[in-house]
C-alpha cells in the first residue's frame, strides 16, 4: 500500500465545492458593492433663502456700487454687500424671518424696504 500525501485539490469532488464557494462569495461581494455604491445619496435639508434685487434711482437707472445692508429684525443679524455694475445684489443663506433692507449710495438718499423670508 502506498500513501501519496496531497492537498484537498486532488480529492474527487473538491473542485465543484470550491467553485460554489467562490461563486457565493463573489455574489455576496457584488451585492454588498451594489448596496453601498448604488444607494441614493442623502442630503441634509436646510431652511434658508436668498435676497436678490436691483438698486435703481427714481428715473429707473441702475446704481452700481451701492451699499446694501440686510438686517434680520428678529435677531439683529446684519449682512452687507455691494451692488455690481448692473445694480444687482444678492445675499444667500439667510434664515427665515423678517428683514429690513437698506440701500445707500453716494449722492442718493437711503432707501429701506422690508420683507419676510419663510
Amino acid at each position: 500500500m502506498q500513501v501519496n500525501p496531497g492537498s484537498a485539490q486532488n480529492l474527487p469532488g473538491s473542485a465543484p465545492l470550491r467553485g460554489r464557494i467562490f461563486r457565493a462569495g463573489l455574489c455576496l461581494a457584488i451585492a454588498l458593492a451594489a448596496l453601498l455604491y448604488m444607494r441614493a445619496p442623502l442630503h441634509a435639508q436646510t431652511e434658508s433663502g436668498t435676497v436678490t434685487g436691483v438698486v435703481s434711482d427714481p428715473a429707473g437707472a441702475v446704481v452700481p456700487n451701492a451699499e446694501v445692508t440686510v438686517k434680520n429684525t428678529a435677531t439683529g443679524e446684519i449682512r452687507k454687500t455691494v451692488t455690481n455694475a448692473s445694480g444687482v445684489f444678492s445675499i444667500p443663506a439667510l434664515p427665515p424671518g423678517p428683514y429690513a433692507i437698506d440701500a445707500q449710495a453716494k449722492g442718493f438718499e437711503q432707501d429701506t424696504s422690508s420683507l419676510t423670508l419663510s
